[in-house]
């Protein structure tokens, strides 16, 4: 794990940190089950080993919409420790609602699950590269090709356990010392009064 100095840091650096101290102790406790830092520490590295096979880098910006899930915090990290720019979606916003984020955030990748459908196949959003959904709801994967057929966007569909599957390593141990200005996340307001507006949050910001 590289190790951060005063002018480069990394929010995703405490998982990794945990992991090494501390590999045993629960991280997440939720739908999946128990999740150690150590298998947690696992998962993070793997799937930023496949967004990195993507063609992700930092600098990008990747849109969430999940649940408060396993799913979640795993792509939460993975995009943090490779400097990507995480864009989380109020899960009550209609489709409409949520390509104005992504068209003002420029994302190039949504991270959601089957939970999210419907709200799915109604999004327009051009900037949109690729779709990551999480399909852990499914009781086979015989159920998912016919949901993947009804996807109007015109961009790649990836199944998030089988980006996890590969367990491809980052180019670079993780997590990457990242200038400390770098964005970290972009969170945007409700809009009551206009359209939402992003509000930039660095690395420097959540670890000092």
């Amino acid at each position: 794990m590289k190790t951060c100095s005063p002018s480069t840091t990394n929010l995703a650096r405490c998982i990794f940190e945990v992991a090494e101290s501390r590999p045993d102790h629960p991280a997440l406790v939720g739908r999946g089950g128990v999740l150690s830092y150590e298998a947690l520490a696992r998962k993070i590295t793997g799937l930023a080993g496949a967004l990195e096979q993507l063609g992700l880098q930092t600098g990008d910006r990747v849109a969430l919409l999940l649940y408060n899930t396993q799913a979640f915090a795993v792509a939460y990290f993975a995009l943090l420790s490779l400097g990507i720019a995480v864009v989380p979606v109020n899960t009550r916003l209609t489709a409409s609602e949520i390509d104005v984020i992504l068209e003002d955030a420029q994302a190039k990748l949504l991270v959601s699950s089957l939970e999210f459908f419907n709200t799915i196949t109604q999004l327009q959003a051009d900037c949109l590269q690729g779709l990551v959904l999480d399909t852990e709801l499914l009781a086979s994967e015989e159920e998912l090709d016919p949901l993947l057929d009804a996807f109007p966007l015109g961009c790649a569909l990836y199944r998030l356990n089988e980006l996890l599957a590969r367990k491809l390593e980052p180019r670079e141990p993780l997590p990457y010392a990242l200038p400390a200005n770098t964005t970290a996340a972009l969170i945007y307001t409700s809009g009551t009064t206009g359209k939402p507006k992003g509000v930039i949050l660095s690395h420097r910001l959540f670890c000092c």
